[in-house]
Formats: C-alpha cells, sequence, structure tokens
C-alpha cells in the first residue's frame, strides 16, 4: 500500500469518527469510531497490520497523540460534578 493512501484512510477513519460523534453529540467518542474501523480493516484483511507505521505516523508521534487522547477526556469532566462526587478538593 502507498504511504498517501495509508495516511488517507487513516484520516478518512479519523473523519467519519468526528461525525459520528458531533451527530450523537458526543455519546460516541470519535475515538472510539475509529479505532473500530481500524480493528474491522485490519482484523478483516482489508488493510495491512503496519497501516499506521505507512500513515507516517512513527513511534514518537503515536506517544503525543495519546497525550492528546487522555487530555481530551479530561477535559470532557465537569468540575461541578467532581465537586459533588467528592473527587476534587
Amino acid at each position: 500500500m502507498h504511504p498517501a493512501m495509508a495516511f488517507f484512510i487513516l484520516m478518512a477513519f479519523l473523519a467519519l469518527g468526528e461525525l459520528v460523534s458531533v451527530k450523537t453529540r458526543a455519546i460516541v467518542p470519535s475515538i472510539l469510531i475509529f479505532l473500530i474501523l481500524l480493528l474491522v480493516g485490519v482484523w478483516g484483511g482489508f488493510l495491512p497490520k503496519e497501516i499506521i507505521d505507512l500513515g507516517g505516523f512513527s513511534e514518537a508521534m503515536t506517544e503525543v497523540i495519546m497525550v492528546i487522547i487522555v487530555v481530551n477526556m479530561g477535559s470532557s469532566l465537569s468540575l461541578d460534578s467532581l465537586k459533588k462526587n467528592g473527587k476534587l478538593f
């Protein structure tokens, strides 16, 4: 598979995940849709197992993406609900 095609497929999966997330008002996270599509593609034999590397996402970039995901998950929590549950202060 050509690296540009792998990058396009990954970006299309991310865009589809964002679309689903917007339509469901973030009930379904975009990264969940991305990972499900990626999993089905690899397990179904439609995509190569090394599509992440082919798409140009190095190991350093995946570590940065993981930090972004964790920050995104943390920012989705409201401070009021954390205070109410006694998890803050």
